[in-house]
């Protein structure tokens, strides 16, 4: 059996509020009921009765006697039981018990085939419809069947139905539910929100008309607010004064009425009244509880600032500056002038900026944009503005304004500041009549950009610019004078020396005659360029004059001029001179003392001989063994040492200077490789600087050979003899070949060594018959040949080769004839 959907608690309440209030409530109770027990059908149908006479307390009194006498429901029919349910829910309804919906609704799911049913789902929509619960009325008034209901309960629940629709948002629906709202007790309702469905879609002059029809100060159906806003929107400012005072006159909807004075105060300040506009709109803020109107409070911060409360107008606006479109656009404007007034250039450079980048009103963009011009000129920037595009954005937009020349000079000078030079300098020539002003810009910015190619290694590039720059002395004769030492510079780092002496030189009387800025740099540059022509005796002059100039060279360049004079003295033959100079330099502590030091050494031996010149080098490595110049050093030293013939000497310079050295070329590795081989030494170095050598490539067939042999003179050394004598049969196999006869000797006389006297017997015949046109590898390969045959017991042999070698051998070396001699004794 289904329970009966009873609230017991509120039943129970009800009855003893009933007998309290209402003793004839008993009687009548008592006279219906009779002495007898009442059945359940009886009970049902008296609480029916009850219900018909609004008496819902008594209804439920009866229902909850009824649950008392039946707990079980026996005997209960399922209409009885149906016909409780359904007082029960209207009772919950009719005394607003919070149970009262879902009492209302299960009683509909579960009698879908009763007429009450129907009813049932209207009045649970009814409940959330009057308590504003406007999606859960929706829901439930779509469940309910409003077509078929009477004429007027149709219009009734069509019109609650279609304000539950407008209420979520379904416009269109809820034009199509007011259709079913008929009759002329309706007629104002329909009329307005119809209209108000035409404000929402924004067709303002069909809600106009709509509104016009609802009869005035219906209660619930403010139709005059929203007339009065559409004629705001129309720029109809009287009449919104007129109608909005009229309705706040009167008794006012508190939700509406902070709305009224918002446009009512535009309106005001929409003709110039602002006193009256301030107060309306302070009102508005002081009413409003919500999102406050960015238009409302711009308004306010004009009147502020018209009033020169500058502070608090920039509050204003920077509140409403990020709303689209005119307003923020105009708020920008405003802050920036705000700015202005209190000396805030920065922000009010930036303020114009932001308004000027608005496309929406090009009146106010232009002012804007102008007013930033303005305060550029005052010092304010934009930290990765766009402020020339701005300003060639201005030029295009208002080609006729009467600030355009001035504009034009702003340009070119904002280019200049953003180091765009070769677009100031296109700004410029692109004026149809440049100022003066202009022409500075230009020469200016002319000048920076040779500089800034030169700067960046760009020297070729800057030189038309610097040349122009230069050619500009009508303008700034000085910056002119300048721009000729930097062309100097330019035409120096491209090798064209010549051209760059004769910039300096033109530099040089500039300078002499209008300002001494940078003269002695200007003439130790002229020296500089004609050391680069060999023009030694002109540039030691100039070094010279260069550190007598003023204003004086700073110290590095001081010393730096007194030791290129010594190099020039130098290559003039001066040597005296020179060494005294490398010698001054080294005790003024010069930058380059190094270098001053390994010229003086090398100067030294000029005059005191290639000893001497060895010693100064060497102090010199060990005074500054940090220099850069220690390798050349060493080098000269090495070089030296073989001048005089001392091996082993230039053999360790040339290892010392190795070891410092990555960079050294072939030609010297051939040089280190042949003294080494020569001095016998240090053969694990040797074969390192071979290895070298093979990767470096690029050897000659010659070269290969002498390679050779110096690994397998060097593996010899080391005891590693398999690997040599593999390399000197090789070589031995082409005795034409230095390298070849060298070989062929060494090796029979390393066969000899391990007294192994036939095989060296065998290499020598051979060679000796083959031949070889090195007579003194010819020579040795028959002293060779000799001590083989005497180590094979043939002594009269080896005396007639070493009788006949001494008789017919062309050379005097003496070597070759102590050898013979020792033999023959």
């Amino acid at each position: 059996m289904k329970r009966l959907t009873l609230n017991l608690a509120a039943i129970a309440a009800a009855t003893a509020i009933m007998t309290a209030i209402s003793p004839a409530y008993g009687n009548l109770v008592q006279r219906e009921t009779g002495a007898g027990a009442v059945t359940a059908q009886g009970r049902v149908a008296l609480a029916s009765r009850f219900a018909d006479q609004n008496l819902w307390n008594a209804v439920n009194d009866q229902l909850r006697t009824l649950l008392d006498d039946q707990p079980g429901h026996e005997g209960m029919s399922r209409e009885t039981r149906t016909d409780a349910d359904w007082l029960a829910a209207l009772a919950a309804y009719h005394l607003d018990d919070p149970a009262a919906i879902d009492m209302l609704s299960r009683f509909a799911d579960d009698n879908p085939a009763d007429l009450r049913s129907n009813r049932a789902r209207l009045l649970a929509a009814d409940v959330d419809f009057f308590a504003h619960n406007w999606p859960d009325a929706l829901t439930s008034y779509r469940k309910a069947d409003i077509k078929g209901l009477s004429p007027d309960d149709r219009s009734l629940y069509s019109y609650r139905y279609a304000l539950c629709l407008i209420r979520t948002g379904h416009y269109p629906e809820a034009r199509e539910a007011l259709r079913d709202v008929k009759g002329d007790k309706y007629r104002d309702v329909r009329n307005f929100y119809n209209a108000y469905l035409d404000y929402i879609a924004g067709d303002f002059n069909s809600a106009f008309r709509g509104f016009e029809k609802v009869t005035p100060s219906v209660k619930g159906l403010e139709a005059g607010y929203y007339m009065t806003q559409i004629e705001y929107s129309r720029g109809q400012y009287e009449n919104v004064i007129k109608h909005s005072s009229s309705l706040l006159h009167k008794n006012p909807i508190p939700e509406l009425a902070a709305e009224m004075h918002r446009i009512q105060g535009l309106s005001f300040f929409k003709l110039g009244e602002d006193k009256l506009a301030q107060q309306c709109l302070t009102n508005y803020l002081d009413m409003n509880k919500g999102a406050v109107s960015p238009e409302a409070i711009y308004a306010l911060g004009v009147i502020d600032y018209n009033d020169g409360k500058y502070a608090q107008a920039e509050k204003r606006f920077t509140s409403v500056t990020d709303q689209p479109g005119s307003l923020g656009q105009s708020a920008w404007l405003y802050l920036g002038q705000c700015r202005l007034q209190e000396n805030d250039i920065q922000g009010a450079t930036l303020a114009f900026d932001k308004a000027a980048n608005y496309e929406t009103d090009p009146q106010v963009a232009q002012t804007a944009l102008y007013n930033y011009i303005t305060a550029l000129t005052r010092g304010g920037n934009v930290p990765f503005s766009k402020s020339a595009e701005l300003l060639e954005a201005y030029l295009l937009r208002w080609p006729d304004s009467s600030h355009v020349q001035e504009v034009e000079e702003y340009l070119a000078t904002a280019y200049f500041n953003d180091h765009n030079y070769q677009k100031a300098v296109a700004c410029v020539d692109a004026a149809a009549k440049p100022t003066q002003a202009m022409l500075a810009v230009k020469q200016k910015a002319l000048y920076e950009q040779g500089v800034q190619e030169m700067t960046n290694g760009n020297a070729a590039a800057s030189i038309p610019w610097l040349q122009k720059a230069a050619a500009m002395k009508q303008v700034d004769a000085n910056l002119a004078n300048q721009a000729l030492l930097w062309l100097g510079d330019a035409r120096y780092a491209t090798g064209k020396y010549a051209a760059a002496a004769k910039d300096y030189s033109d530099f040089i009387a500039g300078a002499r005659g209008r300002n001494a800025q940078n003269l002695s740099l200007g003439i130790y540059d002229l020296a500089y360029a004609q050391f680069q022509q060999g023009k030694y005796g002109e540039a030691a002059d100039n070094f010279r004059l260069a550190l007598e100039a003023k204003p004086a060279l700073t110290k590095s360049l001081a010393d730096d001029a007194m030791i290129r004079r010594a190099d020039c003295l130098y290559y003039t033959g001066n040597y005296a001179t020179a060494g005294v100079l490398y010698n001054q330099a080294i005790r003024n502590g010069a930058a380059d003392a190094d270098y001053a030091a390994y010229r003086q050494a090398v100067t030294s031996g000029m005059s005191t001989g290639a000893q001497a010149k060895i010693n100064a080098l060497g102090e010199f490595v060990r005074n500054y063994p940090d220099s850069k110049w220690v390798s050349a050093a060493l080098l000269e030293k090495a070089l030296t040492h073989e001048e005089i013939g001392e091996t082993k000497q230039a053999a360790e310079c040339y290892r010392q200077r190795l070891l410092i050295t990555p960079d050294v070329d072939l030609d010297e590795l051939m040089r280190m490789a042949e003294t080494n081989d020569k001095a016998g030494d240090a053969p694990e170095d040797q074969l390192k600087i071979i290895e070298r050598i093979r990767r470096s490539g690029s050897l000659s067939a010659d070269e290969l050979t002498d390679v050779d042999l110096y690994e397998a003179n060097a593996l010899a050394r080391l005891g590693r003899d398999s690997e040599a004598d593999q390399i000197y049969g090789r070589l031995a196999e082409n005795p034409s070949g230095l390298a070849g006869a060298v070989s062929a000797v060494t090796l029979a006389e390393r066969t000899l060594a391990r007294k192994d006297y036939q095989q060296a017997y065998d290499q020598m015949t051979l060679f000796t018959e083959t031949g070889t046109p090195h007579l003194y590898w010819l020579a040795r390969g028959f002293i060779a040949l000799a001590d083989a045959c005497k180590g094979l017991g043939r002594p009269e042999l080896a005396k007639e080769y070493l009788t006949s070698l001494r008789d017919n051998y062309p050379g005097n070396e003496a070597d070759i004839l102590d050898a013979i001699d020792s033999r023959l004794k």
